[in-house]
């Protein structure tokens, strides 16, 4: 018999929330939606509702609430678990596919590769693979290996709104065909999902979507605050319907997001945004980026590279760099590469205090670089790094007219920051 989704397994995907240890993440990539990995519908479906998030025994061990995994389950491991359901279900030798193709699983290496190392090094990682032709090794390596997994050091989470895996956005899957009899109408459960804010509702005899987004929403919302992680990163469609989700789940508004102050070589206009959500035990940050695909925006491919490179330093590092990290430089450690130029300084690392005074004043001298503005700081204002202040100014600064504030540090008479 022809498999086909039933209301039952689509309730249990919506509180799928995705891959990696969330509950100790330092930054979760939030999604469209999930791939197949060149695997079919049935067991994409099949494995995430068997296996994803249990141990061996059946057990759910990567959720919320043990008891009731509607709250909020993950998958932390890196075996191919839909592998696992062709064999047990139809007794194949299936080989595990993990594809690193396209861009955006390397742009997310690049990026935590980079997070990881001295901050004089960042550079390294973004070069082309012509550039340096150790680097795709390393990074194929990484995705295999590492990426959205439980690991020492940094950790990423992968999160998608949309709750259904499918091989394109472009194809509706006929296991699908129960969410939408009739081609002739419009797919509801895409409605209902590329406009979290609509009014009105969207129900169907398979489900009432509408009730579906608020309660994915939700999920989301739980996942996002439970974890650890200080960083949300979405990549793609920085004014479209991850944007318009992320205001709705955070009550932000237009005026809350900024836009990110990095420079795009592109023919196009770019659009970029940064927000803060200040909670009770954390801040989160929230970058809206672009999708990394050179020719679609970017100019070529060392232009997009340049762009995320920018992101990093200025933005990413002084949030993350190296916050779980031994202290080694990766790159050196795991696979020869060419230089850049770049060599470090010797000098110990930043405290996460300090990393979050920097990011705060990259908005105050926007011309200057992160490392620029750590040394003059710690050179012309080291009382600026002590902990109480650091967390003095977080609560004050939003509220101070930056200004005003920037005046002041450049025109004191005593000592002068020389920008």
């Amino acid at each position: 018999m022809e498999w086909k989704l039933t209301s039952e397994k689509y309730r249990q995907l919506l509180s799928f929330i995705g891959y990696g240890n969330f509950r100790e993440a330092d930054m979760i990539v939030f999604g469209n939606e999930e791939g197949t990995g060149d695997y079919g519908i049935e067991e994409n479906v099949e494995a995430r509702i068997r296996y994803y998030g249990k141990n061996e025994a059946g057990e759910y061990v990567d959720c919320f609430n043990v008891n009731d995994p509607g709250e909020g389950f993950w998958e932390s491991s890196k075996e191919d678990k839909i592998a696992r359901y062709l064999r047990e279900q139809y007794g194949d030798e299936i080989e595990e596919k993990f594809y690193t193709k396209g861009t955006f699983l390397p742009t997310v290496a690049r990026i935590c590769l980079a997070l990881e190392c001295d901050r004089d090094n960042i550079g390294r990682w973004f070069q082309t693979y012509d550039e340096c032709s150790s680097l795709k090794q390393a990074i194929q390596l990484y995705i295999l290996n590492e990426l959205f997994t439980k690991r020492e050091g940094l950790q990423t989470c992968l999160s998608d709104w949309r709750p259904l895996p499918r091989p394109s956005e472009r194809v509706w899957p006929k296991e699908y065909s129960e969410i939408w009899p009739d081609p002739s109408k419009e797919n509801p459960y895409l409605k209902a999902f590329d406009k979290p804010n609509a009014r009105g509702e969207i129900k169907t005899d398979f489900s009432n979507f509408t009730e579906d987004v608020k309660r994915r929403m939700e999920v989301l919302k739980k996942a996002f605050i439970a974890s650890t992680a200080k960083v949300v990163l979405c990549l793609g469609g920085a004014n479209g319907m991850k944007k318009t989700l992320l205001k709705e789940m955070f009550q932000l508004r237009d005026r809350d997001f900024s836009p990110v102050d990095v420079r795009a070589d592109s023919q196009t206009n770019l659009s970029s945004y940064r927000a803060t959500v200040h909670l009770e035990h954390k801040d989160l940050h929230i970058f809206l980026l672009p999708f990394p695909q050179a020719g679609y925006g970017f100019r070529d491919g060392k232009s997009m590279l340049r762009y995320y490179q920018q992101v990093t330093e200025r933005y990413l590092y002084p949030i993350l760099g190296r916050t779980s990290n031994d202290g080694n430089d990766r790159l050196e450690d795991d696979v020869e590469m060419r230089s850049n130029g770049h060599t470090s300084k010797g000098r110990p690392r930043w405290t996460r205090e300090e990393n979050l005074c920097i990011y705060h004043y990259l908005d105050l001298f926007p011309q200057k670089s992160a490392r620029e503005i750590a040394v003059l700081i710690k050179e012309k204002e080291p009382w600026l790094f002590s902990r109480p202040l650091c967390l003095f100014l977080f609560f004050l600064l939003p509220l101070m007219n930056f200004e005003l504030l920037k005046l002041s540090l450049l025109h004191k008479t005593d000592k002068c920051f020389y920008f």
